[in-house]
Order: C-alpha cells, then sequence, then structure tokens
C-alpha cells in the first residue's frame, strides 16, 4: 500500500454517483474440490447408454487373437576349432600308416597337402591333446599353435638381485600368485652389479593384470616393479629352434637349427662362434665365413630383416588379409541384398554401398526428333514479325 493512502472500506460510497460499491470476494485459488457424490452417479452408468455404431461384436478379455508366427533365422554360434598340425618329413603313406596305430578312431582326423607339409585337423581339445602326445611319442617333426586355454600373459619383475627362480615362485605363492614359469632376461648392459629382470609367465585363466601385481611393492625386502612384457621384435613371429616363420619354438618339435651357420645345433653352442671385444664387452659372434641363413642360403643370420624369405613371408601375409577382408565385403553384400531389393528404385544409396544395377537402369531414350531440328518451330523472320506487330502503335 503506497504511504499516505488511508485503507478502502469494504463497503464505500460513490460521491457522483451516490451508490454504493460492493468489493468482490477474493476467488479461491486451486482447483475446486471434487464432488464424491456426483463421482459416484457417473461411475453407474451404463455402457448400454451410449449409442455406437460399431457392426463388430466386443472382443472378450480372454481372446488371445490370432497368433502370428514369424520365421526367424536361427543364429549359428560358430565352434572354434583347435589349431591344425603341420607334419614335415614324411611322406602320405608313411603317415597313413602311422595314424592306423592312432588309439582314437583314425577318421576323426582330416589331412590337406600343402606346400609347408601335410596339414591335421581334428575338432575338440581332447582329439588334439592326444594327437599331440601320439606324435611327440612317434618322434614326428611337426609345428603346431598353442590352444587359447594354455595361452599365457608375459610380465617383468625390476629391483631384484640374481636369485633362484624356486625362491621368488614361493614368495608369490604367499600372495596368491602362481606364476606357470619364470626365466631370467638377457641384458646386454647390466646397470649395476647383479642386475637381472625375469620374465614371468601366468595362465590367461587367472586374469592377472598389472595392477593387481603393482600391489606387491617390495620382495625380499627390495623395492619392485611389474611391466607388461613388449617384445622388441615387430616382423612376423620367427621360430628360435626352426628359425621359420609363423610359429615359435614351444609349439616347434622340427629339426633344430642354428641362427648364425644354419646347423643342427643350438645358437648358443655354435662353434663357429668366436669372442670379440665391442665397446669394452666380450661377445661371442661366427665367422664372416660361416655364416648362412637357414631359410634363403644367404650369407647372413637367420634374422635378418632384408632376408628375402622374411620380405617373402610378409608380403605373402599381406595378400592372405587383403583376400581375407575382400571376401568378407562380398559375403555382407550377399547377406542383406533381399534387404536392398525390397527398397525403392529411387532410394539413395548409403555412403560405401555399391550400385544395385536392376534399381539403377539408365532411362530409356525418348523416341522422335530432337527440340532444336523440329520443323514446328518460328523462323527468324517470323520471329521478327511478330515482334514488329506486336510493338508496332494503334491508330
Amino acid at each position: 500500500m503506497p504511504p499516505g493512502k488511508p485503507p478502502e472500506a469494504p463497503n464505500s460510497v460513490n460521491p457522483n454517483t451516490n451508490t454504493i460499491f460492493v468489493k468482490p470476494a477474493k476467488r479461491p485459488r486451486g482447483r475446486p474440490p471434487k464432488n464424491i457424490n456426483q463421482r459416484a452417479e457417473d461411475d453407474t452408468i451404463s455402457v448400454d447408454s451410449f449409442a455406437s455404431s460399431n457392426v463388430y461384436e466386443d472382443l472378450s478379455d480372454n481372446d488371445p487373437g490370432e497368433s502370428i508366427s514369424v520365421n526367424k533365422r536361427p543364429r549359428q554360434t560358430k565352434i572354434k576349432l583347435p589349431p591344425p598340425f603341420v607334419v614335415h618329413n614324411i611322406t602320405s603313406t608313411q603317415l597313413n600308416s602311422l595314424l592306423s596305430k592312432f588309439p582314437v578312431a583314425n577318421n576323426i582326423i582330416r589331412r590337406r597337402l600343402t606346400q609347408y607339409g601335410i596339414k591335421l585337423f581334428v575338432d575338440t581339445v581332447e582329439e588334439y591333446k592326444a594327437l599331440r602326445d601320439f606324435l611327440n611319442k612317434s618322434n614326428i617333426n611337426y609345428f603346431t599353435y598353442t590352444l587359447d586355454e594354455e595361452k599365457r600373459s608375459k610380465f617383468v619383475l625390476y629391483g631384484l638381485p640374481d636369485m633362484e627362480v624356486e625362491q621368488i615362485t614361493e614368495e608369490l605363492n604367499k600372495h596368491e600368485f602362481n606364476p606357470v614359469d619364470i626365466r631370467k632376461l638377457k641384458l646386454k648392459k647390466s646397470r649395476y652389479t647383479e642386475h637381472t629382470n625375469y620374465l614371468l609367465y601366468f595362465s590367461k585363466k587367472d586374469k592377472v593384470n598389472v595392477a593387481s601385481l603393482r600391489q606387491i611393492k617390495g620382495l625380499f625386502h627390495y623395492v619392485v616393479n611389474w611391466e607388461y612384457y613388449v617384445s622388441k621384435n615387430r616382423g612376423p613371429t620367427q621360430c628360435n629352434r626352426c628359425q621359420s616363420y609363423g610359429h615359435s619354438h614351444s609349439n616347434c618339435k622340427l629339426k633344430q637349427k642354428c641362427m648364425k651357420c644354419s646347423e643342427e645345433h643350438e645358437t648358443d653352442k655354435c662353434i663357429y662362434n668366436k669372442e670379440t671385444l665391442i665397446n669394452g664387452n666380450k661377445v661371442k659372434r661366427c665367422s664372416d665365413d660361416k655364416l648362412l641363413c637357414a631359410n634363403c642360403g644367404g650369407k647372413h643370420t637367420a634374422v635378418f630383416k632384408d632376408c628375402q624369405s622374411r620380405i617373402n613371408y610378409i608380403q605373402l601375409k599381406q595378400k592372405i588379409a587383403e583376400k581375407t577382408a575382400q571376401n568378407k565385403q562380398i559375403e555382407n553384400q550377399k547377406r542383406y541384398t533381399h534387404l536392398r531389393n525390397d527398397l525403392p528404385k529411387n532410394f539413395p544409396l548409403m555412403p560405401g554401398q555399391t550400385p544395385n544395377p536392376s534399381h539403377h537402369q539408365p532411362n530409356p531414350q525418348k523416341s522422335g526428333t530432337p527440340w532444336h531440328k523440329s520443323k514446328d518451330l518460328f523462323t527468324p523472320k517470323q520471329l521478327f514479325g511478330i515482334f514488329n506487330e506486336i510493338i508496332k502503335p494503334s491508330g
């Protein structure tokens, strides 16, 4: 209320008209309360009192209606087969006579002739393990690949001095870690006395990671650190036993070859090694006249990056990867062909989609004379005459 203004009376008299002004009552806020009795009366109205033009009968609440069956193609789950065996230095006749002595049924083993040897395929993990044991007892030259359940994770342990790996295993067992194997890494240069790094293998079933291992801050009162193992070899997988590409030494039973001279002995025990001083360190090196690659026969070691066999293997892998990607693209196009055929002919293409010839056919050319050669058009003289008649003033 503004200051100085007296409050108005509820009923005031207008001096000009001598009428009494009655101030209206305030309107109540909010929704008006519902009339419970009126709501009860409305609920009692029957359905029959409403007029309806529906000529069909009412559906029952228990009527399930017509059942529509949709034939969905069941999703086929692919079963991953065990890896194959590649057998070397044996003929098919000799292999058939050998597999006839296999304790499991001989017909479960499928064979395929390849340029690398004879491949053997089985369907289950149990058959894979049985065949692997059988080939090992028969002293057959072969290589294979690791089963998924036997794959391992690799970690590097830093900070411990040179000690027995059994002691590290026992100490880790106290922390509820069970390594499958522990090895000492070879160091080209030691940073301090008794400098040793350890490579630890864990089964992938245990789901061990660096975060869980780093909870162990110290072992034998030494501060330790954990890291994932990263191989320095960025090229293709190469076996340290037979020096071939495509598999590792853990699954290889082929003849052992030296990395330097390609003879059948271990690389560390090469008879042509000579100690030479390089930067003050003694290093065993093979003489240059005895160097022989086990893959291409060149005058270099089997791990030489410019080896022609290595280059050919990388190019072959690239061609296989490109062919696999192309086949996958073709398979996806065939899978969704029936969906594209249902689309209208003028439906726009998605990015990267190849046009369907049946949907994008060129329009047929219209028969007749072109418009610029038609005789029904006016000549230039006739056009000028028409313009003059239009522009010519009247009268």
